[in-house]
């Protein structure tokens, strides 16, 4: 398996377990190819909220009667910066695995598979 794979390998596997909780049985393949899966890691996502508050900090301490455009241009870049903060960069598997080649592929599928498998099977055979 690519590094690149490794690394998504968790993501996925967490991503999978919500959904198949959401719906109530374990996920085929074809269900988790439709998972959305969180790519920006959770570091990046409190340095954007970090920066969110020092924006809008700035932004309150720039307003000023007579110029007020630093202030709106702060405020503009606190939002966003929460935005991908609260959301980040989700995408389906489905447009991942486009990026990888087959061998890769079948490796983290089978792997991602296997692992909600262990989790989810234990849920789901006391029900």
């Amino acid at each position: 398996m690519t590094p690149k794979a490794e690394k998504l390998l968790p993501r996925i596997e967490k991503a999978g377990i919500k959904a198949a909780l959401k719906a109530g049985h374990p996920l085929g393949e074809e269900e988790l190819l439709k998972v959305k899966v969180q790519l920006l890691p959770a570091l990046w996502r409190w340095t954007l909220g970090g920066f969110s508050a020092a924006a809008a900090y700035g932004s309150y301490l720039s307003f000023d009667p007579s110029e007020s455009a630093v202030g709106w241009g702060l405020a503009t870049l606190a939002v966003l910066f929460f935005f991908f903060a609260v959301v980040g960069v989700r995408r389906t598997l489905a447009e991942i695995v486009k990026g990888l080649d087959a061998t890769s592929t079948a490796e983290l599928m089978e792997a991602a598979l296997e692992g909600m498998g262990a989790v989810i099977g234990s849920i789901f055979d006391g029900v």
